[in-house]
């Protein structure tokens, strides 16, 4: 007997990285734990709310503001696919410039750059 079809999606894999979701109609955004990520998707947990079908948009790391549809709900984990791909490696890079202290006073400062001026 054949099984029915099922869209193919790209191989997740397990990260430990923050997202910050965007809801329609919403002015403030929500951060919660990406658990799993792929070109075509990722895992969030802690997310209360969100109805299949939904569309949001997602930051994680350099990726800003990917357009996403809801495709599954369990519990407070949601599972989102993305409208376009995204590119995993860029994903994977932390955002250095939100909430970033650089200290300009004392050693701590010359800890920026190991090889700078003595």
């Amino acid at each position: 007997m054949e099984q029915p079809s099922r869209p193919l999606r790209a191989d997740r894999t397990s990260v430990m990285l923050t997202g910050v979701l965007h809801r329609q109609n919403q002015s403030h955004a929500t951060t919660h734990r990406v658990v799993n990520l792929s070109a075509t998707g990722l895992r969030l947990s802690g997310v209360e709310g969100l109805r299949i079908g939904e569309m949001i948009s997602v930051t994680v790391g350099l990726v800003e503001n990917a357009l996403a549809r809801v495709v599954r709900v369990d519990g407070s984990s949601v599972a989102i696919a993305f409208v376009d791909p995204i590119d995993v490696e860029i994903a994977r890079k932390r955002r250095r410039d939100v909430g970033a202290v650089v200290p300009r006073a004392g050693w701590l400062g010359e800890m920026q750059d190991a090889y700078g001026k003595h």
